[in-house]
């Protein structure tokens, strides 16, 4: 997973370079560019798994044939889009 950093706080430290009070090379410009990036706080993130990506739930269908997922640890059914902090990705799900 990659390093998350606060956008907002980044586009104020380009700010000067949009009024033009910059005057350098490119590979100066990258050079305070890849600085600037580097000392951004991280944001505090977790990365979740989807109930659709988690090996506890199952794909299950109605008595009319309409498929739904199940969550077997909480005992209930669920959207693909749902998430908690027990789920534990699939071995062959795939990230999107």
């Amino acid at each position: 997973m990659g390093r998350l950093i606060d956008a907002d706080k980044l586009k104020a430290h380009y700010a000067w370079w949009e009024n033009g009070t910059a005057e350098m090379t490119l590979a100066e410009a990258k050079k305070t560019f890849d600085t600037i990036i580097d000392v951004q706080p991280t944001v505090d993130a977790v990365e979740v798994v989807r109930c659709k990506d988690c090996f506890i739930c199952e794909t299950r269908q109605t008595a009319n044939y309409l498929p739904f997922l199940y969550c077997e640890l909480h005992d209930c059914s669920v959207l693909g889009d749902f998430f908690c902090s027990w789920g534990e990705r699939k071995d062959d799900a795939k990230e999107e």
